[in-house]
């Protein structure tokens, strides 16, 4: 799996770009934490921001997490945004407070390990 979100970052994105419906997707999202009143959100495994461009474009605080460098490369690039760091979710600690932390059942999945 590291060579799907290293070496070949760019073909995973082309390809999951046109998979799923993002924009059905950030609307289901967007009604939960407008509902909430969540402004400051934490996207772990952002990917390649194809989620962070949508709340980015509606205003949020948004902070993207990826473990690979090479998906944030493409994330920063396709949304022109430096709102992206380099992370592991298995072991994180901000200084920062967050409305809601924001994970996709796609992320989660590829943890391997406890």
């Amino acid at each position: 799996m590291n060579k799907l979100y290293s070496t070949l970052a760019g073909i995973y994105h082309e390809m999951y770009r046109h998979i799923f419906d993002y924009d059905k997707e950030f609307e289901f999202y967007d009604g939960l934490l407008k509902a909430h009143n969540c402004r400051k959100i934490l996207e772990i495994g952002c990917g390649t921001g194809m989620l962070a461009r949508r709340f980015l474009d509606h205003g949020y605080d948004y902070l993207g997490l990826d473990l690979y460098e090479e998906m944030l490369d493409i994330a920063r690039s396709e949304t022109k945004s430096d709102r992206f760091i380099r992370g592991d979710m298995r072991d994180l600690s901000f200084y920062r407070q967050f409305d809601a932390v924001m994970i996709s059942g796609r992320s989660l999945a590829y943890v391997t390990e406890n």
